[in-house]
């Protein structure tokens, strides 16, 4: 979308008009909204799409919520156990040969300067779902 907002095909004052009425819409319910939690809008704050919309802070980079898009290691091992045992069983392997090839496939995002490795909670479900490690995105 910011690809086309700044092209010369006329699209910019209509595209940006169709995201500030989406936005206006949480403006309208302010008054009831204590936390909004929006991903994928970090760009946009430079592109005048909030106007409708109390500016955003962007906690793209923030430490104190860098696990808050994904599932953690400790959170593998405390809560998800028991499909990590199942997959193993089908993959012919241990848990911990099963936990490496999980890390392997689906661990490596960082939402901060920290570092801390955060698995991808999408395809990660999606693999203990179907019993299969392959790219579900």
């Amino acid at each position: 979308i910011l690809d086309v907002l700044d092209t010369d095909y006329g699209l910019e004052d209509r595209h940006r008009n169709v995201l500030k009425g989406f936005y206006s819409v949480f403006k309208g319910a302010d008054s009831h909204l204590q936390f909004v939690l929006l991903t994928g809008v970090t760009k946009f704050s430079q592109v005048s799409v909030f106007s409708g919309f109390n500016q955003p802070d962007d906690i793209s980079m923030d430490a104190r919520y860098e696990t808050l898009c994904g599932i953690t290691q400790e959170e593998l091992r405390d809560y998800f156990s028991e499909p990590v045992r199942n997959m193993a069983s089908v993959y012919h392997c241990t848990e911990e040969e099963m936990m490496q090839r999980l890390k392997g496939q689906y661990d490596g995002y960082h939402f901060s300067d920290s570092m801390t490795d955060v698995y991808n909670p999408f395809s990660l479900l999606n693999a203990f779902n179907k019993k299969s490690i392959r790219d579900y995105w």
